[in-house]
């Protein structure tokens, strides 16, 4: 399918681009992603009303490393945040701020989740 989308001229191309929204547009290529992946978030954390600690687990789960690579190193969303003085209370435990939050998830788990573990190790390291 895409073999094909690729023999179309670039103006029809550039006109079906538009017709697609950026939430989808977004996961579709590096350069979307670095475009659009701060205000889908943001969209989606006013739309459904969930806390940007939400979004932090859904990445550990999916152990999406370039996401979270993403959100510490260069996402405009991490900087809105305090990250070292974010307390998050999750399952009765109270955790001092989001890394530790973070790294408990990569942990403490059914399945560890290795990559996101190493970048958070990475980060607090630097």
């Amino acid at each position: 399918m895409f073999s094909q989308l690729q023999s179309f001229p670039d103006e029809i191309i550039r006109n079906i681009y538009e017709y697609i929204p950026y939430q989808v547009l977004t996961w579709l290529s590096k350069t979307y992603y670095d475009k659009y992946h701060a205000t889908t978030i943001q969209r989606h954390i006013k739309k459904t009303g969930k806390k940007l600690d939400t979004y932090f687990r859904h990445i550990i789960r999916l152990d999406n490393y370039v996401a979270l690579r993403d959100m510490l190193y260069n996402s405009q969303i991490i900087k809105g945040v305090k990250i070292h003085n974010h307390k998050i209370k999750y399952k009765n435990k109270k955790y001092a701020n989001i890394l530790d939050f973070l790294l408990y998830l990569s942990i403490d788990n059914d399945k560890p989740y290795t990559k996101c573990k190493n970048i958070l190790i990475e980060y607090v390291k630097k």
